[in-house]
């Protein structure tokens, strides 16, 4: 039996698989950047700076929409996905 944990109605399991899957697309257009970047320089190495950057935005993603921090910013940032995709559907 899952419990609700948002205004919007989403349960725990499904919150968290959202977040997997937001966060393994995160991964891939960041990963997109980086070759991109390697292809516009020539090299085979991204440069340090922009994989650096990379590492930091995603770094940031996930300890911010982790659950086990209470943070404000973490339910409204659910409840802003529940209500957009409610509106969706």
């Amino acid at each position: 039996m899952s419990v609700k944990i948002l205004a919007g109605g989403v349960d725990g399991h499904k919150a968290t698989a959202q977040d997997v899957v937001e966060r393994f697309h995160l991964f891939c257009a960041l990963a997109f950047v980086l070759v991109e970047d390697m292809n516009n320089s020539g090299t085979w190495r991204p440069s340090r700076g922009l994989a650096w950057q990379c590492a930091y935005f995603l770094g940031a993603e996930v300890v911010i929409g982790a659950p086990h921090v209470p943070c404000p910013c973490t339910l409204s940032l659910h409840e802003i996905f529940g209500l957009l995709r409610a509106v969706r559907d």
